[in-house]
């Protein structure tokens, strides 16, 4: 249906929206460092989710 890295794309993007706005309501509206932690967030997550994707197609033979 979706690919692994449109997948990991998805996830990556609903786990940054959510770590800034979490991290704008901890540090006081500090847009930069929240900022910078939502893009490192949203990389892991998206390679994570991928490499989880690619590790499940390959147990199924896809």
């Amino acid at each position: 249906m979706f690919s692994g890295p449109i997948i990991g794309l998805i996830a990556a993007i609903s786990a940054a929206t959510w770590i800034y706005t979490w991290s704008m309501r901890r540090t006081g509206n500090n847009t930069q460092n929240a900022g910078v932690v939502a893009v490192i967030a949203g990389v892991i997550v998206f390679f994570v989710v991928w490499s989880i994707i690619a590790l499940i197609d390959a147990s199924l033979g896809n």
